[in-house]
């Protein structure tokens, strides 16, 4: 990655891509359908996350309106077989904590209705991103000691380390997760249920 965001006015607006004016240097960015509809009108002041893809041809920039957005479409990229258009594709009918649901819920289904993602290849995300979503080695990234094994804090770090490597924010995990807790949930539920209140 060149740069991690862009920060300037708005000066092109397409199906595919926008154009950010930063300096009076029009970088063409390129989005999902979604957050291409959320920029606002031309003219005004926008910041665009950045996935820089140097290719032998071409460099494209792919942009998105949150980290937790850039995040989500690393994490699907680090799948063998999705590429940045692939992507983009599942960004553009699942949102964030929509394709996270599905991840951990095994929801194929939800995923394969991207253009260009077969069954095959939804299944195969899954399988690689679901252990990477609760991995126990996200929970260095929690700002609090371990807690003891089986503990409730531990499912509660599970939870929050799951959505943190997601991109939600510490403090923003840990309200969801805090907001939905009950005892004896499972650390996939306490995830989906966290989910469902962030995408509210």
């Amino acid at each position: 990655m060149l740069f991690y965001y862009l920060s300037g006015k708005l000066a092109m607006k397409t199906e595919n891509f926008i154009v950010v004016d930063v300096g009076g240097v029009g970088y063409q960015i390129i989005m999902s359908t979604p957050s291409i509809s959320s920029v606002g009108a031309v003219g005004s002041d926008i910041k665009v996350y950045t996935y820089v893809n140097v290719k032998e041809d071409a460099v494209d920039i792919y942009g998105f309106l949150s980290a937790a957005e850039l995040t989500t479409f690393e994490l699907l990229i680090s799948v063998s077989g999705v590429g940045p258009k692939a992507g983009l594709s599942v960004l553009s009918v699942l949102s964030c904590a929509d394709f996270a649901l599905a991840v951990i819920t095994d929801d194929d289904k939800a995923i394969s209705a991207a253009p260009g993602i077969g069954p095959k290849t939804a299944k195969r995300i899954i399988l690689e991103l679901k252990d990477k979503m609760k991995t126990q080695d996200a929970v260095e990234m929690v700002q609090t000691p371990p807690a003891a094994k089986g503990g409730k804090a531990d499912a509660r770090s599970e939870a929050i380390s799951a959505l943190m490597v997601l991109g939600y924010g510490n403090l923003e995990a840990r309200k969801a997760v805090s907001g939905v807790y009950e005892d004896g949930l499972s650390v996939e539920e306490l995830i989906k249920r966290a989910l469902k209140a962030l995408s509210q």
